[in-house]
Order: structure tokens, then sequence, then C-alpha cells
């Protein structure tokens, strides 16, 4: 029975693992790869909570995949998953209200819509255009 326990907690630990290799592999892909990437993650981690509920770093693992909703252009499919990651920080938050990765998640996840309409509205104007040296803003 000890056998069977370690490999199923293993198991969950590398269902973690897995979704968050996978997110840091997608901010090296195009949009398009980086959200099948991101999605994909987001199985393997909803796999592995469905195995372990309580394992706090797969919860908090969930809410910051949620958040990588910024490359979403559609407003309500990127509130769908900021909800979701909200959801996550504060259920993490709630199991280790001591955690100052987790209350700054939440935080941080509080003022998300802000910047996902800061980072779209400068996206609209060229703010974050090919120069390397300096951001100027406005339409071309």
């Amino acid at each position: 029975m000890r056998i069977q326990k370690k490999t199923f907690c293993c198991w969950v630990q590398n269902l973690t693992r897995w979704g968050g290799a996978l997110l840091e592999l997608s901010q090296f892909q195009n949009v398009p790869d980086s959200k099948k990437m991101i999605l994909y993650a987001i199985a393997k981690l909803e796999e592995a909570l469905m195995l372990c509920p309580s394992k706090l770093d797969t919860i908090w693992c969930l809410g910051n995949a949620s958040t990588y909703a910024f490359i979403m252009p559609e407003l309500e499919e990127a509130k769908e998953y900021f909800n979701k990651a909200a959801l996550y920080f504060q259920q993490a938050v709630d199991e280790e209200p001591s955690n100052e990765l987790y209350l700054k998640s939440l935080e941080v996840a509080a003022k998300v819509l802000l910047y996902y309409f800061f980072c779209n509205r400068a996206l609209d104007y060229g703010c974050f255009g090919p120069s390397t040296t300096a951001i100027t803003c406005g339409p071309s």
C-alpha cells in the first residue's frame, strides 16, 4: 500500500511539473501555439488536481496558467480565465494564508483586468513596437 501511495504522489507531482513546464515553454511560441500549450498545461494541471484536490502548488499553478489569458484577444474569453485565476489564488490563500506568493498572486489577480486593458490599448497604439531602445506611443 505504501508503494502505491508514493507512486500516486509522484504521478500528481509529475503532472504539476509537466503543466508548469508547458507554461514556461509557451512563452517562447507564437500566439496560436502558445495558446495551445497553455490549454494543454491547464488540462494536465486539472488532471493533477482531480487526483489530489488539496495540492496547493497545483492550485497555484492553475491560477498562474489562467492568467495567461493576456494573449487572448477576446475580452469575454480572457475574463473567464481571469476569474478562474482569482478563484484558484483565493483557494490557495484560504489554505495557506501566510504564504506571500499566494497573497501577492491574489492581489495581482484583483487588478488583472486593468492590466489587460492597458496592454491591449498599448498594443493597439503601437507602444510595444520593434524599437528596443525606446517605447513610443501613438497611431502610425
